[in-house]
């Protein structure tokens, strides 16, 4: 099952991570980095880039907030967010 990155409440909570992280240049340049993927013509190119940008996104959140993850691989991000392949 894929992220619905266009859904509403989707779109409201990734819409916080500014707000939030206000303070974390990582954070934000990743949030800029995912939102950039979201341009991106072909579809397929498109849902790769995205999900490897929102994977991105999530670790440095997380590193933002001292959450301990250095040791979880893209698969376990993956399974969190329910990002297939």
């Amino acid at each position: 099952m894929d992220v619905d990155i266009y859904s509403k409440g989707f779109c409201r909570a990734i819409n916080r991570v500014p707000i939030i992280f206000d303070k974390e240049k990582e954070v934000l340049e990743a949030y800029d980095k995912f939102y950039d993927t979201l341009s991106i013509h072909n579809p397929e190119e498109r849902r790769v880039k995205s999900d490897e940008a929102l994977i991105d996104l999530l670790k440095q959140m997380c590193k933002a907030a001292h959450v301990k993850c250095n040791n979880w691989n893209d698969s376990r991000f993956k399974r969190v967010c329910r990002i297939s392949k």
